[in-house]
């Protein structure tokens, strides 16, 4: 995993991070991080009980990860929500009406 806070060699880990399910019952980094972008299965199992699932999330999204399984969603879908986050900021008439043109509707 990288980050800026995440590794203790970069400093103290976030606060919520040593209660994440990956970190108290020690899975294997790998699991995250799987070879191909279908095998996710087996780590969203992981990620679907956790209790800093949100936070884990918001983590990646907040510090750009591009790679691996976090807080139950894989690159794929985190890159979705990028878009949809920036497209949003972008554009801030949507908020309220995706389906809608420039705030605009029919």
């Amino acid at each position: 995993m990288t980050g800026t806070r995440i590794i203790d060699r970069f400093g103290p880990p976030e606060p919520w991070v040593e209660r994440a399910v990956c970190r108290v019952e020690q899975v294997d980094p790998a699991v995250f991080f799987p070879n191909r972008a279908d095998d996710v299965e087996l780590a969203q199992r992981f990620c679907w009980r956790c209790p800093v699932r949100d936070d884990c999330l918001d983590y990646a999204l907040a510090n750009g990860e591009h790679f691996g399984v976090w807080g139950g969603k894989p690159e794929r879908a985190r890159r979705r929500m990028r878009r949809l986050t920036n497209h949003l900021r972008e554009d801030p008439q949507r908020r309220g009406n995706p389906t809608s043109k420039r705030g605009t509707t029919r």
